[in-house]
């Protein structure tokens, strides 16, 4: 059998971008289809002299790969000679321009090098070519944050594109970048990296958030997540992020049970989510949606790492709450895990202890998967009040509204410091104490900083590793389980799809 010509090989390579709906030729497949020995046998034939052949391969290898592989593609491979003659190699693409009169002729990517070559080009193979290249040219991308502009015809180096949800006025999507177009990777990584890509289609709301997640970069914090790359396509806008294998916090919840082990790790992690948070209020950033869906599980070395996400939508606060004048800006949020003082104080702007009521409310949920399981979760929802099972209740007046505590909520922690495990002297007391003197309080200003909790969780999570009998002071024994954490819930579809 014949060997499939340069051609086919590079026809059958194009891989599909769906993100952008462009195709590209991964680099690696230019530099093993291109090579100097190929070559020899591509152009054996057809050249005007044995010169040509016998140099032309390695021309053509030094500095016209993608040249060569863009002519292969639309059948104008001779026309490689007279470019190379020119002087033109890979590093002059992307060429611009038009073969019109007076428009100044074919460009290089320096605007002041004319393709001279393209002058005796047909308009309508110079404007196949033009729309071609592009299948070579997908970038090879950082991963350490950086932002590329890229022509809105550039494919961007990632393949598959399933898309998993689209919040605060963008798409996600799991995508797969190819290991040839990754830069700062693991060492030895020879595998494509699964990734989030977030897509805008509004600048303004693309340009807020690259530069919030720019300042939450410079962080490093283990405990949030950081973006990988953005890109400005002209009109569509993209950023990515690595792709949590584990899934969400209530995907943790859901898919584990707790043991002595486990507990101990997601009080270190839960510990490790108040200390992230402690830092983006020092750079007076509040989160504004903390909940389950937005704590990701990456699976990373023993049970993995627990970080926050979707904190560049959040606002940023660039002076203190007190200077500031009228209402904080609305944003797409989660009822459930909302304060009181969104419905009581609409009028007031929302200052970083926002934070501490969807804090308290995510470690009250955690103490109820640590001890009864994620089914008691969901029956702890379905006795609150649908459709947005927040942990107060509203009281609405005619000119003013308040709000309380839950009733199912306090029934909640009455029942968790009944259970011996939760007795005076343990953890789980002094968690429960937390939350509810210093964390779930409708007061605004009886919640602590996020510094405050950070360490006062810390003396706890010190303590319990110190301590097994801290932790779990009767480990063989396990009370039943209270017929409220056992009721029949009528929202675990909708918590599992909204949150």
């Amino acid at each position: 059998m014949a060997p499939k010509s340069l051609f086919t090989q590079i026809n059958k390579s194009i891989l599909d971008c769906t993100i952008v709906g462009h195709r590209f030729l991964p680099c690696d497949v230019v530099d093993s289809i291109i090579t100097r020995e190929n070559l020899k046998d591509e152009i054996s034939s057809g050249w005007k002299s044995r010169l040509s052949r016998d140099d032309m391969p390695s021309k053509i290898s030094r500095n016209g790969k993608k040249l060569f592989a863009i002519l292969l593609i639309i059948g104008e491979k001779h026309k490689i000679k007279d470019l190379l003659k020119e002087g033109i190699t890979d590093n002059d693409l992307p060429f611009s321009g038009s073969t019109e009169p007076n428009s100044g002729g074919i460009r290089t990517s320096d605007p002041n090098k004319e393709v001279h070559s393209f002058r005796q080009w047909e308009e309508a193979k110079t404007n196949l070519f033009l729309r071609s290249q592009w299948i070579v040219l997908a970038p090879v991308l950082e991963t350490d944050g950086a932002t590329i502009t890229v022509d809105p015809l550039c494919p961007l180096p990632f393949i598959k594109g399933d898309t998993v949800h689209g919040p605060h006025h963008s798409i996600v999507y799991k995508s797969v970048l190819h290991s040839a177009h990754q830069t700062h990777h693991l060492p030895g990584r020879t595998t494509n990296l699964v990734v989030a890509v977030k897509q805008l289609e509004n600048a303004i709301h693309f340009i807020k958030e690259r530069k919030n997640l720019e300042d939450i970069r410079s962080l490093n914090h283990p405990h949030i997540i950081q973006h990988l790359n953005c890109f400005d396509c002209e009109k569509s806008f993209f950023i990515s992020f690595p792709w949590a294998e584990g899934g969400n916090l209530r995907d943790f919840w859901k898919h584990n049970d707790a043991n002595r082990d486990l507990m101990m790790w997601s009080l270190q992690q839960m510990l490790g989510i108040t200390s992230a948070l402690s830092s983006l209020h020092r750079i007076n950033f509040r989160h504004g949606d903390l909940k389950p869906a937005n704590i990701l599980h990456f699976k990373r070395g023993g049970y993995g790492t627990l970080a926050v996400a979707d904190v560049g939508v959040s606002r940023t606060h660039a002076q203190a709450t007190q200077l500031r004048h009228g209402p904080t800006l609305t944003q797409a949020t989660t009822p459930s895990y909302e304060p009181p003082e969104v419905y009581v104080e609409k009028d007031h702007p929302r200052g970083r202890r926002y934070d501490i009521w969807s804090m308290a409310c995510i470690l009250l949920e955690h103490i109820v998967w640590m001890l009864y399981g994620f089914d008691a979760i969901n029956s702890f929802a379905g006795a609150r009040d649908e459709p947005d099972v927040k942990f107060f209740r509203l009281h609405k007046e005619k000119e003013s509204s308040s709000a309380t505590i839950h009733p199912a909520v306090e029934e909640a922690i009455r029942i968790l410091r009944e259970d011996e495990r939760c007795e005076e002297g343990t953890a789980f007391a002094d968690l429960i104490d937390l939350i509810t003197e210093h964390l779930l309080r409708v007061t605004v200003e009886e919640r602590v900083t996020a510094q405050v909790l950070n360490q006062m969780l810390q003396k706890i999570v010190q303590r319990a590793a110190q301590n097994p009998s801290y932790l779990l002071r009767h480990p063989a024994r396990t009370p039943d389980i209270h017929a409220f954490f056992t009721a029949k819930s009528t929202v675990t579809t909708r918590l599992t799809t909204s949150t």
